[in-house]
């Protein structure tokens, strides 16, 4: 709303004072129309008349300048509302993502916890059964007790996986371990930024820690 009446205001401004100089500017071309430049007189007042063109197009410039301002200031209060709306939705989309991705963490995390725990309970039972058979008949040959399988970690699906673009970030850990191949004179992160881009998970040096960020993508 106060962007319309600034555009109203401006362009009000500017139409009364437009009007005159568009006036000047005829009665010039009037004045050009009937000159006849024959000699150093009429030549001075034909180089007067272009002065005075040249100070009308000056400030007529001067007038629409500000209308433009005020009128490209219009245009974009119609988006002002859409935009905002769009960061907040977008911000509290990825506050969730954020949420659910720490939830899945510390549920693989025991997850993990619980397949080890299993194992090495596996791991504790298997030796008992072979120091019974010792005990039990000590010249036979031991039982061969095959190895435990620790499953793999796993990663659980997120309710707001799909929607969203994983990136793969980095930060730096310790300088000192990072592989000759990332220093120039400096080091080049943007090489290391590249690499962690293209190999995603499989991503591994030494001084270099990746991680993901979600980011909500447009529907």
């Amino acid at each position: 709303m106060k962007a319309e009446k600034s555009l109203s205001t401006e362009i009000a401004s500017a139409t009364v004072q437009l009007q005159d100089l568009k006036n000047k500017g005829d009665m010039q071309e009037f004045k050009a129309d009937a000159m006849a430049v024959h000699d150093a007189i009429t030549l001075s007042e034909a180089r007067g008349i272009l002065t005075q063109i040249a100070d009308i197009n000056k400030k007529i410039t001067a007038f629409i300048k500000p209308v433009k301002k005020a009128f490209k200031t219009y245009v974009a209060s119609f988006g002002a509302g859409a935009n905002t709306a769009e960061e907040v939705i977008r911000e509290k989309i990825n506050d969730y993502a954020k949420e659910e991705e720490r939830k899945r963490q510390i549920e693989e995390a025991a997850l993990r916890k619980k397949q080890e725990a299993a194992a090495a309970q596996a791991r504790i039972e298997a030796e008992k059964i072979r120091e019974q058979q010792r005990k039990d008949n000590p010249e036979a040959a031991p039982i061969a007790i095959p190895p435990i399988f620790v499953p793999p970690p796993v990663r659980l699906t997120s309710t707001v996986d799909e929607g969203f673009r994983t990136y793969w970030k980095y930060q730096i850990t310790d300088t000192l371990k990072i592989p000759a191949k990332y220093w120039l004179r400096v080091l080049d992160e943007k090489q290391i930024a590249a690499d962690v881009t293209a190999q995603k998970e499989n991503f591994s040096e030494p001084g270099i820690e990746t991680y993901t960020e979600k980011k909500v993508v447009a529907g």
